[in-house]
């Protein structure tokens, strides 16, 4: 690494001078380099979970680029549920490999079959499994988020994944409002989910998905259309 060996003889030439280095940024210096060198995963990994989705767009190939610009702005917590989305990091029960595999914890195997939303590997007529790939199409909880965002139509997986631009947030917020949704009812709520599971009636669960999704947008300032408050946030709301 040409780079690194150069910078440790500048180094090595102020020490053998007797001159400080307490003015060099040893530590960030070495960081820049060390990262420069280092493989960028970020764009196989996306293109291969979005594929995995149902997603397809030119904006994969290159999507670390693209979401470098989106998510800044974007409080922290909001962008790694955002990405944990992406990139299948739920704590669902199929992924985490758990004893009991749960289906789907909205309720889908109880909808029409026309109604259900086709998961990358589980076929419509089986049982819609606990997996991140259903959720993200998910029809029940769709609905939720836009009856919580106050938007008319459902998104798209094209529009969860990228918005309709740049400056679109919407999709990023709904993933991380999802995000907070699934994971506040499997563990904070799971014994609602295991009773419905049992007698097929949902309406509790689906009840306690869209207050959670209210409170997180109010916790975080996220406003109806998707917009969020604040300048340090993103968008301002309007």
């Amino acid at each position: 690494m040409p780079e690194f060996a150069a910078y440790i003889s500048k180094i090595k030439c102020k020490l053998d001078r007797n001159l400080s280095i307490k003015d060099i940024a040893v530590q960030k210096e070495i960081y820049n380099i060390l990262i420069k060198s280092i493989p960028n995963g970020w764009n196989p990994l996306v293109s291969k979970r979005l594929v995995d989705f149902g997603v397809n767009s030119n904006l994969m190939h290159d999507s670390f680029a693209y979401y470098c610009l989106q998510l800044k702005g974007i409080q922290p917590h909001l962008r790694m549920s955002f990405i944990k989305t992406l990139t299948n990091g739920w704590h669902t029960s199929s992924r985490m490999h758990e004893a009991i595999c749960l289906p789907c914890i909205f309720g889908c195997n109880a909808l029409p079959d026309n109604c259900l939303a086709s998961s990358s590997t589980t076929p419509l007529s089986n049982s819609i499994r606990d997996e991140t790939a259903h959720y993200v199409s998910c029809p029940i909880l769709a609905g939720l988020l836009t009856q919580a965002f106050g938007i008319e139509n459902l998104l798209t997986l094209h529009q969860l994944a990228f918005g309709n631009d740049k400056d679109d947030h919407t999709g990023v917020l709904a993933c991380a409002t999802s995000y907070h949704v699934y994971h506040s009812l499997k563990f904070g709520n799971l014994p609602i989910i295991q009773k419905a599971i049992e007698t097929g009636k949902f309406g509790l669960v689906r009840a306690c998905a869209f207050s959670s999704a209210r409170a997180f947008m109010s916790d975080f300032g996220i406003l109806s259309k998707g917009t969020q408050m604040g300048p340090e946030w993103g968008p301002q709301g309007t």
